[in-house]
């Protein structure tokens, strides 16, 4: 092989569906990808043959959060309303007194 062919070699994925042009910084990384993944990486997508595929939305959802304890995000909002409402600016805490 040509040094001018391992030159071009070692810009492109081979294998890849269009050939991507890979900055020189990273060629050496590149190249240590695809010695080590190389059999498997432009392998297609596994479609399984027993399962339907996922909808998006449905795919969507597992990503989501989710209540853990049910109502208890209402609760913290009903709390911090019921400080906010209860909160004087002209009321100063004395550690001497008894704030009860």
């Amino acid at each position: 092989m040509s040094q001018n062919a391992d030159a071009q070699s070692a810009d492109r994925i081979p294998g890849a569906q269009d050939s991507v042009q890979i900055p020189e910084v990273f060629a050496a990384d590149v190249r240590e990808a695809l010695r080590r993944y190389g059999d498997i990486l432009f392998l297609p997508h596994p479609v399984s043959q027993s399962r339907p595929q996922m909808s998006v939305a449905d795919r969507a959802a597992q990503f989501l959060p989710f209540a853990a304890v049910t109502g208890y995000g209402d609760r913290l909002d009903t709390a911090a309303q019921e400080v906010e409402d209860s909160y004087r600016p002209d009321h100063f805490y004395d550690p001497g007194t008894d704030p009860a």
